[in-house]
């Protein structure tokens, strides 16, 4: 566990891995989740928790190009108290809390710099010797393997004619459909949906994402009006697991809000953590009229609603 007071993150030029400096943390952290909590954070209390995953590379591509040095560091969870009240508590991808906003200082500070490297040192840590090189070596990310092709109709679902065409498009196992609907008490209940992804046969650039099925989340922060995911929810996960992905989360919202809708707390949940443009964040409670799902995924680095069906063509 670290204090962001007691953080900095050490900067290194690429590919030589000569230390050029370093930057205190806190201040990034301000810079990245200030817009989406909607408010000031400068006297706020940044806690970290750094979690053990095995990761042989983290990069952040853009300008300029950022690799974490510390791999094993590559995901965190931001603790965020404001005069002793919680305001955040959710894991991250470093990629995200920290390397985003490093990435965008950097390119105002230094433009002509195209690769840096970065580690983050806490108090008590030991920093590693910058290591020098002669190999300049190439560091890519493999692309995913082609998506298998689908169309709506291989799951009973209908495609209206003159439907506004979306990138994503959320068809629900009956099951699933059936186990949201059903989600309910005093407190917001969550957890991590796992399925299929699969390239849409109506059209290019767009995808179907199959949810087969609901893995509850507990031990977290659960209020009236707040879900977080506990330290830790996502250690373990191995996305190839008995051929599914991790396509998403969900959770409820107990009041009747005429619409349901995503919280800000919830936005940045889901840009912190679920980055693929295919992975969705399902909004399941009540409505004017009964019950209702909504189905959300990022789209231009927004989040905008998308239509979600159950399997075998009923709208959820």
């Amino acid at each position: 566990m670290a204090d962001a007071d007691h953080t900095d993150v050490r900067l290194f030029r690429m590919p030589e891995v000569s230390l050029a400096g370093s930057v205190p943390l806190a201040p990034l952290l301000r810079a990245r989740f200030e817009p989406d909590l909607g408010m000031e954070l400068d006297g706020a209390r940044f806690v970290l928790t750094f979690h053990q995953i095995a990761t042989q590379i983290d990069v952040l591509d853009g300008v300029p190009v950022l690799i974490n040095l510390y791999p094993w560091r590559s995901h965190v969870t931001v603790r965020i108290e404001v005069a002793g009240r919680l305001v955040l508590q959710h894991p991250f991808a470093v990629r995200d809390a920290i390397a985003g906003p490093l990435q965008r200082e950097l390119a105002r500070q230094d433009p002509a710099v195209t690769h840096w490297g970065y580690e983050i040192v806490a108090l008590g840590d030991v920093p590693r010797p910058a290591a020098r090189s002669r190999r300049r070596n190439r560091i890519e990310e493999l692309p995913d393997p082609p998506l298998p092709v689908a169309a709506l109709a291989d799951f009973g679902v209908d495609d209206p004619p003159g439907l506004a065409a979306t990138a994503v498009t959320v068809v629900l196992a009956a099951p699933v459909a059936a186990a949201l609907d059903a989600l309910g008490g005093p407190v917001e209940l969550g957890g991590l949906l796992f399925g299929q992804v699969y390239a849409d046969a109506a059209g290019p650039d767009r995808q179907i994402v199959h949810v087969g099925e609901l893995a509850a989340v507990r031990g977290g922060a659960a209020t009236a009006t707040s879900f977080t995911f506990p330290a830790g929810a996502f250690l373990g996960i191995d996305h190839a697991d008995r051929g599914r992905r991790l396509v998403g989360w969900y959770h409820t919202h107990v009041a009747d809000e005429g619409d349901l809708r995503l919280s800000p707390a919830d936005v940045v949940l889901h840009t912190g953590s679920f980055r693929r443009p295919w992975q969705v964040a399902l909004l399941a409670g009540p409505v004017r009229d009964g019950r209702a799902v909504r189905a959300y995924s990022l789209t231009g680095g927004r989040l905008t609603r998308v239509p979600v069906h159950t399997a075998a063509g009923k709208p959820a």
